[in-house]
């Protein structure tokens, strides 16, 4: 290990977003004397899970959520730190409550009818709800399974894991396909047609289970601050406000370089906690897996534009869902009660949120979205209006045209002295599973690597 007076980091992790600091607690974990630099490009952590803050001059963007998988396995990597909080301190709210806005009336149900005969019931009426077995059909379907894992580049319609238009049986304008496109939306998809039969098979169980709120950014904070006090065994240095310019890597005494506009630090090993479309930005193409450059010059991921709206006041003689599908804007709103905020989103292709009418088009939807929001609830009041361009929001491309890139991340693509983590570093379209996977893998590689270090000296 680094002795306290070297200036070489044993670890520098690029990005304070949970996958960052969960990256920095399970290193700490598993080896004692360890130094680690976290850097964050904001002035917070919590990346895209932010929620509003005024005290901080904060807006969110609608993230703010978890999933019980996440939550398990956030709270067992906490418990393996010493002194660290308990997750369940800063879980504050299940949602559990959905519903559809047509006009100014709410039609309600609970989040497990998302993807059911009552939710498509609610926004395609008794024509809709017929016709939605054969929705339930693909979303259960059992034969892409193996697609995941497998090693093929096909795609043809043979395939275990086709598209959706080519499992659809009747036509687009069927009622329960037109509740289709509108519930994908809320799912991250923006064209489901083409898009992978898998892709709604495995977001759609997820969000129907409902997902929990918290204050996952005192959360990060605390997590740190235990790993970073005068008893414990690490040195894990947190800084903030700190965007990376460059890194470079040299080979022969085995060191990176990370250039950032607060000063140049190095390190043994650099994790990237970063969705790769940002990280592009600062680690040069020569460093990057082949598997993980495929999967950026040669997918289509997803955007979200966002409108988020803070909370004065809620109303008095009812409730606002938690998730609320507004059909004729094409837009989800998320209602947050632990930050108190409202958050709406349109999801776009990333290729289109690259221009600007379709953003313009965009931020249209979400601001008669909110008109007809406040429509329906008179007593609701808000504070300000926050617009925000998410790229890659939901981590990785649905298109089914793109799986073959895909399936390959089902496979290893760390090195020992650069590891990547995340929701977007995964064969899963369940980004949640990819955030767990992704980590646990840096955990092994990060540990076989120390251990081979080791026995070399």
């Amino acid at each position: 290990m680094t002795s306290i007076n070297d200036p070489v980091y044993d670890l520098i992790i690029a990005g304070g977003g949970p996958a960052g600091v969960l990256a920095a607690l399970r290193a700490a974990a598993l080896h004692k004397g360890m130094r680690i630099l976290l850097l964050e490009k904001e002035a917070w952590l919590g990346g895209r899970m932010r929620s509003t803050s005024e005290a901080q001059h904060r807006w969110g963007y609608g993230f703010s959520s978890i999933n019980q998988k996440t939550f398990d396995f956030w709270n067992h990597s906490l418990q393996a730190v010493p002194g660290a909080p308990d997750l369940k301190d800063f879980s504050k709210h299940h949602q559990l409550s959905g519903g559809v806005l047509a006009g100014s009336k709410v039609s309600e149900f609970s989040m497990p009818e998302w993807f059911a005969p009552k939710g498509a019931r609610a926004l395609g009426g008794l024509a809709a709800a017929r016709g939605w077995d054969q929705v339930e059909k693909m979303i259960q379907r059992r034969d892409v399974e193996s697609s995941a894992d497998s090693d093929s580049d096909s795609t043809d319609e043979d395939g275990p894991d086709k598209a959706v238009h080519q499992v659809w049986k009747g036509t687009r304008k069927d009622p329960a396909a037109v509740v289709l496109e509108h519930f994908a939306y809320s799912v991250g998809i923006s064209d489901v047609w083409n898009s992978s039969s898998r892709a709604l098979m495995e977001r759609a169980p997820v969000f129907s289970q409902g997902r929990m709120v918290g204050v996952w950014e005192e959360a990060l904070e605390k997590s740190l601050e235990c790993l970073g006090s005068p008893n414990s065994e690490n040195s894990v240095e947190t800084v903030k406000n700190c965007r990376i310019v460059s890194s470079q890597f040299q080979q022969d005494c085995g060191v990176w370089t990370i250039e950032t506009e607060r000063g140049d630090f190095q390190a043994k090993r650099l994790i990237v906690a970063q969705s790769p479309w940002v990280a592009l930005d600062w680690l040069a193409k020569e460093y990057w897996p082949t598997s993980l450059m495929n999967v950026l010059s040669k997918t289509r991921p997803t955007s979200v534009v966002t409108l988020t709206e803070k909370v004065l006041l809620a109303p008095t003689n009812e409730t606002l869902n938690d998730v609320l599908l507004i059909p004729a804007e094409q837009t989800t709103a998320i209602y947050n009660p632990v930050a108190s905020e409202i958050c709406y989103q349109a999801v776009l292709d990333f290729e289109l949120s690259l221009q600007a009418p379709a953003v313009v088009k965009a931020v249209k939807q979400l601001k008669r979205a909110s008109r007809k929001l406040h429509g329906a609830f008179p007593d609701l009041k808000t504070a300000g209006e926050h617009i925000a361009l998410v790229p890659v929001a939901w981590a990785l491309s649905t298109a089914h045209s793109d799986r073959r890139f895909v399936n390959k991340l089902s496979k290893s693509f760390n090195s020992p002295h650069l590891m990547f983590c995340g929701d977007s570093y995964g064969s899963s379209y369940d980004a949640e599973e990819n955030f767990v996977s992704s980590l646990t893998n840096v955990s092994g590689d990060l540990e076989a690597g120390i251990k081979k270090e080791g026995r070399k000296h």
